[in-house]
């Protein structure tokens, strides 16, 4: 790992270290050494700092970090998602976590665990669950491989052949560690279970005049269950809106809009009652918040020169153009956000192809792929999407349009737009 001791820190902030949500410091309050890390969370959602590492297949590894809650109340505790990707990227294949701590004294935490096979990476994560606001320290971060672990002794299934065994030769209780403690997972553990996430973002909608009737938002239900919008709020750094009710199915896309932006029969569009989502996204920046009706955050973004969530964050769209999840579900990261081809509102993101230098070489697979698995290519070299089942009706004011994403494209949704319909 790098700068497990955080003795290496540029204005203010540990190197090599990303954060999740809260305020990341540096304090001279260390466990050793100079210098530990700290971070601030203003309210009860989970917060977390992380760092990427590859990893050696096959191989045992072990965690450990020393911490402590500073100011406040709450939990802390060690993380290690594990990826098949060699960056961290794409949905975590699995977790395991460490026992928890509350106490306000440098206290240990540690977790060992074996990755599945296929593994080429780890998150190494600090986590900071608060019961309200609430500060934790933490310093000495260690990922040390173990090597391949022995295998596991052949269990017997009958009695032994040959001269019977003397008492001393019978073999007693394993006392092998209970070394695995990973939970399977494709979605955030740490966000409330619920399926709806942030999926896209027209921040900076290129028509004439202000912005923020143009803007809007896509969501998600990456679940298995159907979930109502009724109750949940969605909104920027500075307002949320109290969206209504809305039946979204297992799959299915939603848009919560400004006022301006048209109905369209094949995407369901939720306009807000004020006609600006939040106080109006800002172009170079903001901070986008999902809340579920018990007032949890289910999901946040920051991005351009807002670092309330990322830090660094994804990079702010350019005008026209949007930001949009790499894999619905994932982790969140912010290298899970990039910047889209084009906008595809009711639909799965699609992502620029990158460049082959091979010209002979057959490409197999895209970023469209990894944002959905459910594009295809028609005979145009463009991807089109496999229509989504209809999204239930709900009753509640602002619901403007339902319907399959089928094959309807931006510039249909942009001509209605000019035309202000």
């Amino acid at each position: 790992m790098r700068n497990g001791g955080f003795e290496f820190e540029a204005d203010g902030k540990p190197e090599a270290w990303i954060k999740y949500g809260g305020a990341i410091g540096i304090t001279s309050d260390a466990y050793e050494g100079a210098r530990a890390v700290t971070l601030t969370s203003d309210t009860s959602s989970t917060k977390w700092l992380y760092q990427t590492v590859r990893v050696d297949e096959g191989c045992r590894y072990v965690a450990s970090a020393m911490s402590r809650i500073v100011d406040g109340s709450g939990e802390v505790f060690l993380r290690l998602s594990w990826y098949a990707s060699d960056d961290g990227s794409g949905a975590s294949t699995e977790q395991a976590d460490s026992p928890v701590s509350v106490s306000a004294e440098w206290s240990l935490l540690q977790v060992t665990s074996d990755p599945p096979l296929g593994t080429q990476s780890v998150r190494v994560r600090l986590m900071l669950r608060p019961a309200g606001p609430a500060t934790a320290a933490f310093d000495s971060v260690t990922l040390v491989n173990l090597g391949v672990p022995p295998a596991p002794p052949l269990a017997e299934t009958g009695p032994p052949s040959g001269p019977t065994q003397s008492p001393d030769s019978t073999p007693g209780p394993s006392t092998a560690p209970p070394y695995r403690l990973a939970v399977p997972t494709t979605a955030p553990q740490a966000i409330a279970g619920v399926g709806l996430r942030l999926s896209e973002v027209l921040s900076d909608p290129d028509e004439p005049g202000q912005d923020s009737p143009f803007e809007w938002i896509e969501l998600v239900n990456v679940g298995s269950d159907a979930v109502d919008l009724a109750g949940w709020k969605l909104g920027d750094a500075r307002d949320l809106d109290l969206l209504p009710a809305l039946v979204v199915p297992s799959g299915g896309y939603v848009l919560v809009a400004g006022k301006s932006v048209p109905a369209i029969p094949a995407i369901a569009i939720v306009h807000v009652t004020d006609g600006a989502i939040g106080a109006g996204l800002n172009n170079s920046g903001d901070t986008l918040r999902l809340v579920s009706p018990d007032g949890a955050e289910v999901d946040a973004l920051s991005y351009g020169d807002d670092t309330t969530i990322y830090d660094p964050p994804p990079p702010a769209p350019r005008p026209g153009t949007t930001l949009g999840v790499r894999v619905p579900g994932a982790d969140p990261a912010a290298d899970n956000w990039a910047l889209t081809d084009r906008p595809s509102p009711g639909m799965p993101n699609i992502f620029p192809i990158p460049a082959v230098n091979n010209a002979k070489t057959t490409p197999t697979a895209s970023n469209d792929a990894i944002a959905g698995d459910l594009q295809v290519r028609d005979g145009e070299n463009r991807p089109s999407a496999i229509p989504w089942v209809a999204l239930g009706i709900a009753a509640g004011a602002g619901i403007m349009g339902l319907g399959l994403a089928g094959k309807r494209t931006w510039p249909d949704f942009r001509q209605r737009m000019k035309r202000g319909r």
